[in-house]
């Protein structure tokens, strides 16, 4: 009993020395993966190209454009800490679940026929059973199909960095 309780004393206190992510400075350099939030709120996605005192120049995702923002009209910038495919599954998952659950009720209720309330029935008898049923089916589906879709994406992490300031 003596050397278990030693091994898990052990063992936390070898965690609690591990430096955690959100502990981590985030620092800002050429070739770097950011996120910046102008004054206007647009936002720029792409890799540091220059870092000056008083402009950050982002070449962009999508074109390979320069982009040069200065310092004094950056409102957030962040730094990529890279997907998390866990954390993906799990969002996407639970979207589709919702969306999938949504549409289902919405055609179940749809579906269901006026002429069928006064027949005898085994399983829907109304048309919110319908709408429960056959959305319990479409809220199944977009799990599935949302949980897959975000393991093969991922989440990307953002971690905020401090602003460069004008002048520095």
């Amino acid at each position: 009993m003596n050397r278990s309780i030693v091994a898990i004393t052990v063992a936390a206190m070898s965690l609690a020395a591990l430096p955690l992510s959100a502990q981590q400075a985030a620092r800002l350099e050429t070739g770097v993966r950011v996120r910046i939030t102008n004054a206007e709120g647009h936002k720029v996605i792409g890799t540091v190209a220059a870092l000056d005192a008083d402009t950050v120049r982002v070449a962009r995702e999508s074109t390979g454009y320069i982009d040069s923002t200065p310092a004094s009209e950056i409102r957030t910038i962040e730094i990529s800490r890279g997907t998390n495919r866990p954390l993906g599954t799990a969002k996407r998952g639970l979207e589709g679940l919702a969306l999938g659950f949504v549409t289902g009720a919405v055609l179940g209720g749809l579906a269901y026929g006026s002429g069928s309330e006064g027949s005898s029935c085994l399983i829907i008898c109304s048309r919110g059973a319908a709408m429960g049923f056959v959305g319990s089916i479409g809220g199944a589906a977009g799990l599935v199909i949302g949980a897959v879709a975000g393991a093969v994406t991922g989440e990307e992490q953002w971690i905020t960095a401090s602003r460069p300031r004008a002048g520095n």
